[in-house]
């Protein structure tokens, strides 16, 4: 999805995890969380999980992808306008 970007489109995205990365703990749902931000573009507007939340995971698990992706969301948007042609 890199490649996107580079070609100017813009269209919002949507990236959904897998609901069952929570179940393996904070730290993989961290480093998986990350992987999928950094493969779309930074305008990426949505990240849900893919089905529903299951009952299962650990509230940790949970907490450790909201941060992610607020944590991730904040650097790409900061990377996304120093980028040439960028607008506010």
């Amino acid at each position: 999805m890199p490649g996107l970007r580079r070609q100017g489109v813009t269209a919002t995205l949507q990236g959904n995890p897998d609901p069952a990365v929570l179940l393996n703990g904070p730290e993989v749902t961290t480093r998986e969380t990350e992987a999928l931000l950094r493969s779309m573009p930074a305008r990426c507007d949505l990240v849900n999980l893919g089905q529903v939340l299951m009952p299962e995971p650990p509230i940790e698990s949970v907490q450790a992808m909201l941060d992610a992706v607020h944590s991730e969301s904040a650097e790409l948007t900061s990377a996304a306008a120093s980028e040439p042609g960028a607008t506010s």
